[in-house]
């Protein structure tokens, strides 16, 4: 098959699924500007991450995982061996549905991916709905992105300083699979790359050197700052429990310290102009709220107390 009738039934397949991806409780109004639709959307006011609640969610990140692998396998001819690499993929999305729905998860867990994902054909459908502005992505974007989503907090131990560096080695060991090996060098590219995401995710830098795809993936993971109010402290009190060995007061105040960093960002705590619309101001009002209560020594969720 050649190349290019791949990446044509790649691009296809992509359509297909950001047609049918739409949230059925989000308003289905192509009229709204594209900020609004990001701040109307249901993942802006989701404040569940329990994977245990929501029946189709394996199925759908299972149906991902594939779109993400198809792009892979496209870049180098290859969906002709998806038969051979299909107990592969299927052994590895066990894998990291397990990590992903691992019991002391509360925030990190597989609805963190599903928002991502949702985010990323939300974004899709914004930016060509406004003609791009020089911020539509590729193909090779495209599957840089779902497999850097996928793997970016496979591991995820709060005590741990090297959960990125350890997911990234994680996704250096699926890309030495043998059935995967068959898969040309052109993917050379795109291996380096999600392993070059994964670990961006430690400090979430914005700047313009970063390339669009990791500009657009550091904002799908940084967009829970953004939500409504409500959802925010949802989100704030999931972390909070992943840190629970955390004495009170040291958690104040490295929690606050983290928060004050992306206010701190030289630019902005988005790098992409659609989130930046959309989430910046939302984002900054619900940090600061947060980092006020920390300074007050109040955790969202907790009663204050005593000195």
């Amino acid at each position: 098959m050649a190349q290019k009738d791949v990446r044509n039934l790649v691009n296809t397949a992509r359509r297909q699924r950001q047609h049918t991806s739409k949230m059925a409780d989000a308003p289905d109004d192509d009229l709204l500007p594209p900020k609004d639709r990001i701040r109307a959307s249901f993942m802006a006011r989701n404040d569940c991450f329990d994977p245990t609640r929501n029946s189709t969610l394996q199925q759908y990140l299972r149906d991902e995982w594939e779109l993400a692998v198809q792009g892979l396998l496209g870049a180098s001819q290859g969906l002709k061996i998806a038969d051979e690499v299909n107990d592969t993929l299927d052994r590895w999305f066990q894998r990291l549905w397990e990590m992903h729905t691992e019991q002391s998860r509360y925030y990190h867990t597989a609805v963190h991916l599903f928002e991502m994902l949702k985010y990323l054909h939300l974004y899709n459908q914004c930016v060509q709905k406004s003609e791009g502005n020089g911020e539509n992505l590729t193909v090779d974007d495209e599957t840089t992105i779902r497999l850097a989503i996928y793997f970016h907090d496979a591991i995820y131990d709060p005590r741990s300083a090297t959960n990125e560096r350890d997911s990234a080695h994680l996704f250096q060991e699926f890309t030495k699979e043998p059935t995967l090996s068959r898969i040309s060098t052109d993917s050379a590219t795109t291996f380096s790359n999600v392993i070059d995401f994964i670990e961006a995710t430690q400090k979430h830098l914005v700047s313009k050197n970063n390339s669009k795809a990791l500009s657009v993936f550091l904002d799908l993971d940084m967009a829970v700052l953004g939500k409504t109010h409500d959802a925010y402290m949802s989100y704030s009190r999931l972390i909070r429990r992943e840190y629970s060995f955390v004495p009170h007061d040291t958690y104040c105040k490295k929690r606050a310290d983290i928060l004050e960093g992306f206010l701190k960002q030289p630019s902005s705590i988005y790098g992409t102009e659609l989130m930046r619309e959309a989430m910046e101001e939302q984002a900054r009002t619900n940090i600061r709220h947060e980092i006020d209560s920390l300074r007050s020594r109040r955790i969202p969720g907790e009663p204050l107390e005593n000195t």
